[in-house]
């Protein structure tokens, strides 16, 4: 199903939470709002749902207008970040609910159940349990499924990993997408975290202060940001001051700021040359992480494990022309 929002405005009072969103989904695709807390990604999401009313423009299902529809007669399914699932009913009840509320026989209410456990790698074991006896891990595959069971036309997700610890975080992350490969439905993913982001997506809308700030495949929005703020909130990423960008002799229009990534320095060789002392040093595991200050600049550089400097040490670190990221405005620009 392909979803499109044209020129979504959603007020609360004389404040604008939302304003003049336009984007189109594609069908069977993997797509995720990402924001930072209080963007409007969610208020975005509850807006295709039928929860929160739209002020201005129009949300479209396969070209139909469903701005004024109830939630029910969309057939979107969706998956809060507490889950709400029924406490006092069985793992198979919460599954079942939907079910029951479109009338179906016991028989087919019976075999949907069992199939949607099955899809989401809930042991039918498990179907009997009390939600209570459950993990968090496992509670969200109840959610999943009892959202799947109805047959929705687009599955919605708000931050749904976001109560789980990272290592379980990263597991259930594959396990979405593999879902999404199987299924073969559209996603609509919101999330805060880059990394879900940028893992999980075929394309990202990046939304700030209630606008889109870009939208894109994770490679474009990481490597070529629209707005200085898609480049500082995507990734760690280096903005070169003016004396530093002024000492390289780079060239660039009025109000333009010059960034490049931590992985694009290098202690080898490349078109720049920058001369730093060591201002802090972190190790995590497969390497260092250095903060350099270089002019006006602080920059970081991620090194191998061998490539050891102290605390006030010169280095001398290389960068190309080719990756350095320039954008218009500066951070604030948007908001």
């Amino acid at each position: 199903m392909k979803l499109a929002l044209n020129d979504v405005t959603i007020t609360y009072g004389t404040h604008a939470a939302v304003q003049h969103v336009t984007m189109a989904i594609p069908e069977k695709s993997f797509f995720t709002l990402l924001g930072p807390s209080g963007s409007g990604k969610s208020t975005i999401m509850r807006a295709i749902t039928g929860f929160n009313t739209v002020s201005q423009g129009e949300v479209q299902l396969d070209g139909q207008n469903i701005t004024h529809f109830p939630p029910e007669k969309r057939a979107i399914g969706m998956v809060f970040q507490n889950y709400a699932l029924f406490p006092t009913m069985r793992v198979y009840d919460n599954i079942a609910y939907g079910l029951r509320l479109q009338k179906l026989t016991k028989q087919a209410i019976d075999a949907r159940v069992k199939e949607v456990a099955e899809i989401v790698q809930l042991p039918s074991d498990s179907l009997e349990k009390e939600i209570s006896a459950l993990s968090g891990g496992q509670q969200q595959r109840v959610a999943i499924a009892r959202s799947l069971a109805p047959n929705p036309s687009l599955l919605l997700l708000d931050e749904p990993l976001s109560n789980l610890d990272a290592r379980l975080r990263v597991a259930l992350r594959r396990e979405l997408k593999r879902l999404q490969n199987l299924l073969q439905m559209t996603i609509i993913y919101v999330t805060h975290d880059q990394s879900e982001a940028l893992t999980l997506s075929d394309q990202i809308a990046v939304v700030n202060d209630g606008r889109i700030e870009q939208i894109g495949t994770p490679q474009a929005i990481y490597q070529t940001p629209a707005t200085a703020f898609v480049a500082n909130f995507i990734g760690d990423i280096n903005r070169l001051g003016p004396q530093l960008v002024t000492n390289l002799a780079l060239t660039l229009a009025p109000q333009a700021q010059a960034y490049i990534r931590p992985e694009h320095l290098t202690l080898d060789s490349g078109d720049f040359t920058i001369s730093g002392v060591v201002r802090e040093v972190e190790y995590f595991g497969s390497g260092y992480r250095y903060t350099l200050l270089a002019l006006d600049t602080e920059l970081t550089l991620i090194t191998a494990p061998q490539a050891l400097y102290a605390i006030g040490a010169a280095v001398t670190v290389y960068f190309n022309r080719g990756d350095v990221v320039v954008v218009a405005g500066d951070e604030n620009a948007s908001e």
